[in-house]
């Protein structure tokens, strides 16, 4: 038993020794130390970031991303209850058909089409209403007029 109580004297008094001599760690300090090195090499990266943050502030992102997280577990109930009903189940299944099929077009070819897109419609336009006044004439030849249609519909009924 004394031999025990010298290895734990010994012990202490190592302890003590390692306590005097090194100095003791302030996990905050170095934290701190940290973050004045870290604003000092990526000040233009934080800067950067502050501005994207203030624009997701203005837009109001901030505010949904919170109003998000706080309703957590029941946003996410509606959402599961919203995709339960077999309509919605299909509108997913044909959007996930939908992107493989614009994923696999070109782009360049993509963009070409929708740049001949309006060119299409308005050439398509102006062939209607060229029939229209050629065809316009001839169109009401043996038709009804529309006011008196529902005074036939009466009669019959």
């Amino acid at each position: 038993m004394l031999r025990r109580l010298r290895q734990d004297h010994r012990l202490e008094a190592l302890q003590q020794l390692l306590e005097d001599e090194l100095p003791k760690r302030d996990p905050r300090e170095e934290l701190l130390s940290r973050l004045e090195k870290a604003k000092a090499e990526h000040a233009e990266a934080i800067l950067a970031g502050l501005e994207v943050l203030q624009s997701l502030h203005e837009r109001g992102v901030l505010e949904l991303l919170r109003g998000v997280l706080g309703g957590g577990n029941k946003i996410l109930e509606i959402a599961v209850e919203a995709t339960k009903s077999p309509e919605a189940i299909r509108g997913i299944r044909n959007l996930l058909i939908m992107s493989n099929v614009v994923g696999s077009i070109e782009p360049e070819v993509l963009k070409k089409f929708a740049a001949a897109v309006p060119d299409a419609i308005a050439v398509q336009r102006r062939r209607k209403k060229k029939s229209r006044r050629f065809l316009g004439s001839f169109a009401d030849i043996g038709q009804p007029k529309l006011a008196s249609w529902p005074c036939r519909i009466q009669e019959r009924a």
